[in-house]
């Protein structure tokens, strides 16, 4: 798990993320998801949780308010086609290169990393950013994890968003530490 997240941490570096970025993901549960929160919590990027039920509006609402600067998504979620959703808020995505979005809507979004085989655009696969050639890294997250601190941003969460729009609320890494701990303590 430690060298898995390490290289994912990696070709995040090499993605030119910086401390504080955000890095969406809009997917259901899968080991993805795992890797990412942990990589992203080793280079002080914030990951942002994209609810899987979101339609459009949700979407487009979260990826602005957040400032997304890169977006981990996969195809569809039962009748949810996550592709067509994307193309219909963010039509330059089906001809961006990958790596090098330029969208007016979402100026901060630069990258996207598709978590499947068949991507229908030239966009960055998960095992894309797995190969990257991250050997110069390594001095680079070193220094990176140096810098970071325990009451640093890591993870913004959104509410249901059942009265309005969701609103996200910000986690510190001894945020979620704690939850943890407590819920362990909860389950005995």
């Amino acid at each position: 798990l430690d060298a898995r997240v390490s290289q994912i941490a990696k070709g995040f570096l090499q993605l030119k993320v910086k401390k504080g970025d955000r890095i969406a993901i809009w997917a259901a549960n899968c080991a993805e998801w795992v890797l990412t929160q942990f990589a992203t919590a080793r280079i002080g990027a914030i990951l942002v949780n994209i609810n899987p039920a979101y339609g459009t509006r949700e979407l487009e609402y979260a990826l602005k308010q957040s400032k997304t600067q890169t977006l981990i998504f996969q195809s569809h979620l039962k009748r949810s086609n996550y592709v067509a959703m994307l193309e219909e808020i963010c039509p330059e995505i089906s001809k961006c290169a990958a790596g090098h979005l330029q969208s007016r809507k979402f100026p901060q979004l630069k990258n996207l990393i598709f978590l499947g085989t068949e991507k229908p655009h030239d966009w960055l696969t998960w095992n894309d950013l797995e190969n990257l050639d991250a050997s110069r890294s390594d001095g680079i997250l070193a220094d990176r994890e140096a810098s970071l601190a325990f009451d640093d941003h890591i993870n913004i969460q959104y509410t249901s968003g059942t009265t309005g729009f969701p609103k996200g609320v910000v986690l510190s890494h001894h945020n979620l530490v704690n939850n943890a701990l407590f819920i362990g303590h909860c389950m005995r």
